[in-house]
């Protein structure tokens, strides 16, 4: 038959994506001799949704694991490694149950099959690191998830549609009967009054059942704080080329990570304007190698924000970030600690309607503010006010950063002239 390398499902909520990738990467390690990753967003995930999990029957998903299949030390053994979450089967397959939360654990082992279960809250990242791999050894993936409103999955999904070398399956409630239309009668009702009773609209209920049942990607990102915002700015095109103005300074916005990612916004300022010109992610290196960064893009740079770790003394050299940069060259700027994550949300909300976003450079940054969303308790069927820590975190909290910048150097009411210098890190000593 035809040979894809990516498989793609998108099915309602309760369809039985996991239950059907599961199966098909078990029958696909009995077939072949692989490294089998089998992939979700966070560790909890990866334990609660698959490795723990059971099925509308009652039988646990490990057990769709024949214990024929199995490598066992004894009889008693049922062959299952709970710590790892890991299964040997006896042809030689090894078969992991894992969190990619950190994309680049997707590197190692040469595995020739790869499953991204809840595609839509992964890191986007994760295609890119996986698909040279299978390119290479000839390997395939399974994704599967669930819409996610105004996300980065919506135009990939748009994109692998395209793609004869992509399957995809898109499954609503109309096109399973894992529901009655007298269920999700009764399901929209009971969503509805859920909603009304948090103070929410009826509007955001029905669009929350369209997305989760229906597979709609028109509603932003079920509790995301800033959709309404970022959806406005596209309505207004906010969101479109923003070319560097070599007149204006930039300035860069920093959230500074160690095993995480760092991140930097670039932005130039005109009267109310907040020009959003460039954005970069990246994670693993050192304060020089991002230095370089932004000497490679060749700007003219006013003053540079950090928040307010940068002050923090490393128990390695005793000297602080901030201290470190200066020997570099650069003089941070503190943005001081809010109080509380709300203020940080506020100030972003305040000073999105003066954004304007480069649609190109700041593609990254711009998906994670639509992602960035509130953690969702399943046991109270609720929002918390507490936001979700993954992909998207980076590039918020650097936003944040300019947010919480003082209004007044938020403000430039005339073009600066170019100064004779810029930062070239490359001729420092």
């Amino acid at each position: 038959g035809k040979k894809y390398w990516l498989f793609v499902l998108i099915w309602h909520r309760r369809g039985g994506k996991d239950l059907t990738s599961w199966n098909a990467a078990i029958e696909h390690g009995a077939e072949n001799v692989e490294t089998i990753k089998y992939g979700f967003p966070t560790g909890d995930m990866a334990r609660d949704n698959l490795w723990e999990s059971v099925t509308n029957n009652g039988l646990a998903f490990t057990d769709f694991i024949p214990m024929a299949l199995r490598e066992r030390k004894h009889r008693r053994d049922n062959g299952l490694n709970d710590s790892l979450k890991r299964v040997n089967f006896i042809n030689g397959t090894s078969l992991r149950v894992m969190s990619f939360f950190k994309p680049g654990r997707a590197r190692g082992g040469n595995s020739k099959l790869f499953v991204l279960s809840e595609i839509q809250m992964h890191d986007p990242r994760i295609i890119d690191i996986i698909e040279p791999i299978v390119e290479a050894n000839g390997g395939i993936v399974i994704v599967n998830g669930t819409a996610n409103g105004d996300s980065w999955l919506k135009y990939m999904l748009e994109s692998w549609k395209n793609d004869p070398n992509v399957y995809v399956s898109v499954l609503t409630v109309d096109d399973t009967n894992v529901f009655t239309p007298e269920q999700m009668v009764k399901i929209r009702q009971r969503t509805i009054e859920r909603f009304l009773a948090r103070g929410q609209s009826e509007e955001e209920a029905n669009a929350f059942v369209d997305q989760e049942y229906y597979c709609s990607f028109e509603a932003p990102v079920s509790g995301a704080y800033f959709g309404g915002g970022m959806r406005r700015a596209e309505n207004e095109n906010r969101i479109r080329d923003v070319p560097y103005d070599p007149l204006l300074r930039v300035n860069t916005y920093w959230d500074l990570g160690i095993d995480d990612s760092m991140s930097i916004w670039f932005v130039q300022l005109y009267a109310n304007e907040i020009r959003v010109i460039d954005y970069y992610e990246n994670s693993g290196e050192g304060l020089p190698f991002y230095f370089a960064e932004l000497d490679k893009r060749g700007y003219v740079y006013g003053e540079h924000y950090a928040p307010h770790d940068i002050e923090v003394r490393e128990l390695s050299s005793g000297m602080s970030r901030k201290e470190t940069a200066m020997k570099l060259g650069i003089n941070f700027k503190t943005v001081p600690k809010p109080n509380k994550k709300e203020e940080a949300i506020s100030a972003i909300r305040t000073i999105l309607p003066r954004c304007y976003f480069d649609k190109t450079k700041c593609d990254r940054g711009i998906k994670a503010l639509k992602s960035y969303h509130k953690t969702w308790n399943e046991k109270m069927m609720r929002y918390e006010n507490e936001p979700v820590h993954d992909w998207s975190s980076h590039a918020t909290d650097a936003f944040s950063t300019l947010a919480l910048t003082d209004p007044r150097a938020l403000t430039n009411r005339a073009p600066t002239r170019r100064p004779q210098k810029r930062l070239n890190m490359m001729t420092r000593r």
